[in-house]
């Protein structure tokens, strides 16, 4: 497994991991409902306060599993969700297909790869993980901050602090990859 980061809603900063050139700071990922999960030395594997990211929002959507692992598949399998569309006809990664070589018996035995190169569209309907477009799909997704202007006790600041912050964006750099020590 890789890694991979966010951006935090306050203040855009790049949530670096443990193993970077850059240093770590401490970072809260945080819910709606008023769930805080303190991270003080983030390594890159989408766990914050001993909480997964992808499990955190698999529970706050009621995806359920076994355990924990299989909630935090589930919920990758929704949030990264691929599918291909004529217009007329949509099929699903993981739900009608699970490789894309695999032939589609209601295309005349066509695979995915096929009919994405005769001209069908891949979408994404949850953005591909994007946590904005998660949300705008009707998920509900965490934030991440480095302060916490408000406390969850008190629901009517809660609720204007959380109004406040946009959702984070990915880190492209993966809390790691950073060209130069720039923050």
């Amino acid at each position: 497994m890789g890694f991979s980061s966010y951006k935090t809603s306050d203040t855009k900063k790049s949530i670096s991991n443990s193993y970077s050139s850059r240093p770590t700071f401490t970072v809260h990922m945080i819910t709606e409902d008023g769930k805080v999960f303190t991270e003080d030395k983030y390594e890159g594997y989408q766990d914050f306060g001993g909480k997964n990211t992808h499990v955190l929002i698999g529970e706050l959507n009621g995806i359920i599993g076994k355990d924990e692992e299989e909630v935090r598949m589930k919920t990758i399998n929704l949030i990264y969700e691929t599918q291909i569309t004529n217009g007329e006809r949509t099929y699903s990664n993981k739900k009608d297909f699970f490789n894309w070589e695999e032939p589609l018996e209601q295309e005349g035995g066509k695979t995915p790869n096929q009919l994405v190169n005769e001209g069908w569209k891949q979408v994404y309907p949850y953005g591909y993980g994007d946590f904005t477009e998660c949300a705008k799909a009707g998920l509900k997704m965490p934030k991440f901050v480095e302060t916490l202007h408000a406390l969850p006790e008190n629901k009517k600041e809660w609720k204007e602090f959380w109004d406040t912050l946009p959702y984070p964006e990915n880190c492209d750099d993966q809390g790691y990859f950073y060209e130069d020590d720039d923050e």
